[in-house]
């Protein structure tokens, strides 16, 4: 019977090993202020999680959303109740104080993830203006960038040899909302 027991101990803590999918939703700071926010949305793993944020200054916070940030790029830890672990760095930007407060940043749906050499991208809502896409490797490098106004639905086909692997898509809409999406490109 304990042994039974430590088989299905066992099960359990192997089929949780695997960290949360993490997607962050950015509100730039106005210039010079401390108005920043962060929405951090937490997939997979097993809850309850702890969070650990680090960014400039020294800053650090252990709670899922933060606000009152300046602009700079933070990073978040976040482990699970199995110590699976995921992180995730986004980038708060300033906007200069000619740019009024703007609606909440449109909500974003992409797929397939993962995907091969298309993407789709459907954007609930209306942006405002045209939207930006960049695609960023686990390294935060910049690998491809294309934009698309007047839509709230597109493809993006990708040029180039991607490597299989982690990346992050970026979209961010012309009232300076950015919207971080993890994607995963298959091998082929």
């Amino acid at each position: 019977m304990n042994n039974i027991l430590f088989l299905f101990a066992l099960l359990i803590a192997a089929s949780s090993a695997s960290g949360a999918n993490l997607t962050a939703t950015v509100s730039p700071a106005g210039a010079g202020k401390k108005n920043g926010k962060i929405i951090l949305l937490v997939t997979g793993g097993n809850a309850p999680y702890t969070f650990s944020w680090t960014g400039p200054a020294g800053y650090s916070a252990g709670w899922q959303n933060p606000d009152s940030l300046g602009a700079g790029t933070y990073c978040v830890m976040v482990t699970d109740r199995f110590c699976g672990s995921a992180e995730l760095c986004v980038t708060v930007d300033e906007r200069p104080n000619s740019i009024r407060e703007t609606a909440a940043p449109v909500a974003v749906t992409v797929y397939p993830n993962p995907f091969s050499d298309r993407i789709h991208i459907r954007l609930a809502g209306t942006p405002s203006g045209s939207v930006q896409l960049l695609l960023m490797d686990a390294a935060g490098r910049a690998i491809a960038k294309e934009q698309f106004s007047g839509a709230n639905e597109f493809d993006w086909t990708m040029r180039g040899n991607l490597p299989a692997g982690m990346y992050f898509l970026v979209v961010q809409q012309a009232d300076g909302h950015k919207m971080h999406v993890p994607l995963m490109r298959s091998g082929e």
